[in-house]
């Protein structure tokens, strides 16, 4: 038996036993992913360092933050995040994005959490945009109040003025609006169904 005859075998007989212990153990969706991703190539315009700019309140007044965003690819599927404030290095979030819906092409979704202290936020990017220079994202949290709130972030491969970076988010603050009112009335009707349930 030569070499390369024992080492198809030995990968033949790695891939079936993994596949077996996922069965027993239920961890089948890694071990998929895992060689799904062996095989997909990933999209290299997305990956790297970003300048990234949204709005904020802070003390009832609106002001713009910058982050600084890392993305790599994940060795599972989709990709890695790490995000810092860039005023504030204390403000770190981890992340993970994965395609999104099969029926929305290109799509990321995604989820963020805060480094050390509780807070996530959950993140909808269109990963076809990132072949140019900005693009952006919507953000959706929860603010004190309890109620939905949602954003937009604006993606820069080169660092943006104060100016450059407001005239690019008032491009689609009126989307996000629109898109905030629908989300806190869903939210409110949720809970009065949820109410009348319960009595």
């Amino acid at each position: 038996m030569d070499f390369i005859t024992a080492l198809l075998i030995t990968l033949i007989i790695t891939l079936i036993s993994m596949v077996i212990i996922g069965i027993i153990t239920r961890a089948y969706k890694p071990i998929i992913s895992f060689f799904y991703n062996l095989t997909h190539k990933k999209n290299e315009l997305l990956i790297g360092e970003w300048h990234v700019y949204h709005r904020t309140y802070k003390e009832g007044e609106t002001i713009l933050r910058q982050e600084e965003w890392c993305i790599k690819p994940h060795y599972l599927s989709g990709y890695h995040v790490n995000a810092v404030d860039t005023e504030d290095s204390k403000l770190k979030f981890n992340g993970h994005l994965i395609c999104g819906d099969k029926d929305a092409k290109g799509h990321l979704c995604g989820e963020m959490r805060g480094v050390g202290f509780h807070e996530i936020y959950h993140v909808r990017m269109n990963n076809l945009l990132a072949g140019r220079k900005s693009f952006y994202a919507i953000i959706l949290g929860i603010d004190i109040n309890d109620d939905i709130v949602a954003t937009i972030y604006v993606f820069s491969r080169d660092e943006l003025g104060v100016e450059e970076a407001e005239e690019l988010l008032d491009n689609q603050k009126d989307d996000c609006r629109t898109q905030l009112r629908l989300l806190n009335s869903r939210q409110k009707q949720a809970k009065k169904r949820v109410g009348n349930s319960k009595s």
